[in-house]
């Protein structure tokens, strides 16, 4: 599953308090969405939420860890669902937010490029002109 392709990657940062979980729940809005935490991320059925007809997936991320990994899944054309104990399957990739508090974007730079992640990073107050 090799397949790269422009992707629709959204990648939120920010301290705490500024607004990144609602940022994410809009853009998120009206979609068939699963929400994940990054604890899940270590684990082999990871994916296990996901449906054949998931529009959308956010991740909520504290350290941001495993984000180098969800970058390289979520950008080919298609990402393999494991689900414990049923048969594997594979959908068109769903668009991904990643609300993150802490990331690396030096460390990252050239997959967010090679990725065309979107990246908005919030500071202060939350800014509801984002959302319009």
């Amino acid at each position: 599953m090799e397949n790269k392709r422009p992707t629709n990657i959204t990648l939120i940062t920010g301290v705490a308090g500024t607004g990144k979980t609602t940022l994410a729940n809009k853009l998120s809005k009206g979609k068939r969405t699963v929400h994940m935490h990054e604890s899940e991320m270590n684990r082999y059925f990871w994916t296990r939420n996901i449906e054949i007809d998931t529009e959308c997936v956010v991740i909520t991320m504290y350290r941001g860890h495993c984000i180098k990994e969800i970058l390289e899944a979520f950008s080919t054309q298609q990402l393999l669902v494991n689900i414990q104990s049923e048969e594997s399957f594979i959908i068109k990739t769903p668009e991904l937010i990643i609300d993150c508090d802490t990331v690396d974007i030096a460390k990252l730079s050239h997959l967010l490029h090679s990725t065309q992640v979107k990246h908005i990073h919030l500071k202060g107050g939350f800014n509801h002109k984002l959302l319009k």
